[in-house]
């Protein structure tokens, strides 16, 4: 799919290094990451909650990751009990400190761009919803919705201060240099509980807003025909026997069960040829 948004946009004059492609944190969206990379589609990991995550997704190269300390943070909470911790302390800003550390200390150009912001010390606490903005303060780029733009504006401008830099973090990085195997990365991931409850809860809630555009567009025309035909990615083709070969060329999937298919109508052919004869 992201070849084929890649192709139309270069069909209309638009060069791959202006599309960035956004994928789910899941090992096989950190390896279609890969892929893509190499081919020199630049890619943004998101749904990150874990270091795991970040340091996979700089092994497969890519541009961008996008983690939530946010949601790293309620996860903690919902386990610990806790209502606030110390913005130097919030489980979701030392992880992504973590991910931006481990990134600089080993050369990577994967750009840490944090989003999904919750207030530290609780929401009762005034100027607290900025909290994790402010101790991230540094990382290469960061996400930040107009509400808590607006926040960071009516503050005095000596409260934001670089909390992170990328030499200071290189140093303080402990991790290995990490070069995973799926079953080795697949065994770290089913320890990693935060990661997978929030990757799953996030997924979730991406396909069911998903859905909900799809059935309010759907609303909007009386035919189904005509819903169907809005969803439509596609340009319209006129292949010549040239450019469709070298398509099909591409087209695992369809090539391994052509052949599958047309070998079992040829057995089931010669079977009944056989008891006719």
């Amino acid at each position: 799919r992201a070849r084929r948004v890649v192709r139309m946009y270069e069909e209309r004059g638009v060069g791959r290094d202006r599309i960035l492609i956004k994928l789910a944190g899941t090992w096989e969206g950190i390896q279609a990451c890969d892929m893509l990379e190499k081919e020199g589609v630049q890619c943004n990991i998101t749904l990150v909650f874990s270091f795991l995550q970040a340091a996979a997704a700089a092994q497969a190269g890519a541009y961008l990751i996008s983690p939530f300390p946010g949601r790293i943070l309620d996860w903690n909470k919902n386990q610990s009990g806790k209502t606030g911790y110390e913005p130097s302390d919030d489980p979701g800003v030392v992880e992504v400190k973590r991910m931006y550390s481990y990134f600089r200390n080993y050369g990577y150009d994967t750009i840490c761009m944090p989003a999904s912001w919750r207030p530290s010390r609780g929401a009762d606490v005034e100027g607290a919803d900025v909290d994790e903005i402010l101790a991230l303060a540094g990382v290469d780029e960061m996400t930040i919705p107009p509400p808590l733009l607006e926040s960071l504006a009516n503050r005095p401008s000596r409260d934001v201060i670089h909390h992170v830099a990328a030499e200071r973090e290189a140093v303080k990085c402990v991790d290995p240099k990490f070069d995973f195997t799926e079953e080795e990365y697949r065994k770290l991931w089913e320890e990693d509980r935060c990661g997978r409850d929030k990757l799953a809860e996030g997924i979730k809630s991406f396909t069911d807003e998903t859905e909900k555009l799809s059935s309010i567009l759907a609303a909007k025309f009386d035919f189904a025909a005509e819903s169907e035909a809005m969803k439509c990615v596609d340009p319209k083709f006129d292949f010549t026997e040239e450019e469709y070969k070298k398509l099909w060329g591409e087209d695992h999937c369809g090539r391994d069960k052509l052949a599958e298919g047309i070998k079992a109508f040829t057995d089931e052919t010669e079977k009944l040829s056989s008891i006719l004869a």
